[in-house]
Formats: structure tokens, sequence, C-alpha cells
């Protein structure tokens, strides 16, 4: 099964839970839909889509990191475990990028991933001086939100040492 076939049976697993916890229970009745106006089924039927919609655009953030962490990091074909990265070994073809699942071709950009696990010990990440050559490093959290620019625009080429440290670390 590929990322994207476990993102979307991820997501449609959660879709599917908020729907049944929001289905009446055993014993309860439905009322007939005949009681209901046009008008109201149409707005129950809006709310629903919109209800629905919302949860997925919530929701596949997360289930698309969970999916790209069990790929990448602590599933069966590990391509860097936790606390380590992978660099992709060439420019994303097409071919690669449907093999990965999650990368669009591009023919200028090398990629490089990790997960980082931190409630044991802080991870160090160390990069190189590049002469004022363009790199970019971003860290995102489980929800995709960018929260650090190690490397880049902000903080320049010069490389050093920088500090990933979980919540409540003393040290």
């Amino acid at each position: 099964m590929t990322v994207t076939q476990k993102f979307w049976l991820g997501l449609l697993a959660g879709v599917t839970a908020m729907t049944a916890a929001s289905s009446p229970t055993l014993g309860q009745q439905q009322a007939p839909a005949a009681t209901y106006s046009p008008a109201q089924t149409k707005a129950l039927e809006d709310m629903s889509y919109a209800i629905a919609l919302n949860a997925a655009t919530w929701g596949s953030p997360i289930v698309t990191m969970y999916a790209l962490r069990y790929n990448d990091a602590v599933g069966p074909k590990v391509k860097a475990a936790p606390n380590n990265l992978r660099r992709m070994e060439n420019i994303t073809t097409p071919s690669i990028a449907e093999e990965e699942g999650y990368v669009l071709p591009n023919d200028s950009v090398l990629y490089g991933f990790g997960f980082l696990d931190l409630p044991r010990e802080p991870v160090i990440l160390t990069l190189p001086d590049s002469h004022s050559l363009y790199y970019m490093v971003e860290t995102v959290d489980m929800w995709t939100n960018a929260f650090a620019y190690p490397a880049g625009v902000a903080n320049g080429y010069k490389g050093g040492k920088f500090a990933y440290v979980g919540p409540g670390w003393k040290g």
C-alpha cells in the first residue's frame, strides 16, 4: 500500500468514526425523512458536507505525517530511523516522485527528510557553511506547521549546530 493509499484510508477511517459517533445509537429512532421539509433536508445535507470537509481538512496533515513516519522511519522498509536524516540521492524525477508518494518532481532540488524522537534526548543538527549557496532546512511539527528554519534566508548559510529539544527538557 502506498503512502497516498494509506493517507486516504486513514482519512476515510477518521471521517467514518466521526460519522458513527454522530449517528443515533441503538434504541434511538431517527425521525423519518418525511418529517423534514425540502429546505431542512437540503440544510442537513449541506451541514453534513461542511462537517465532513472540515474534518478531512483538519485531519489530513496528521494522517499524512503518520503515514510518512511509518513509511520512512518506523515501518518495515525504514529509510532513516528516528533521529537520523535521509537525503535523496538525486533530483526528483516523476518516477521517484511516484515511488516516494509525497515529493513532487523538481529538477533543481535535493530533498532530505527525517523524524525526530525528542522525549529521550535532544538532537543536535550540524549544518555546513555553504559559502552563500542557497539551501533551506524547514522544521515542521506533526500538523505540518513550520516552526524553525535553522538555515535559509532568515538565518544565513554559515552553518552551525542547532539543538532540538523536547518539552520539559532541562540541560
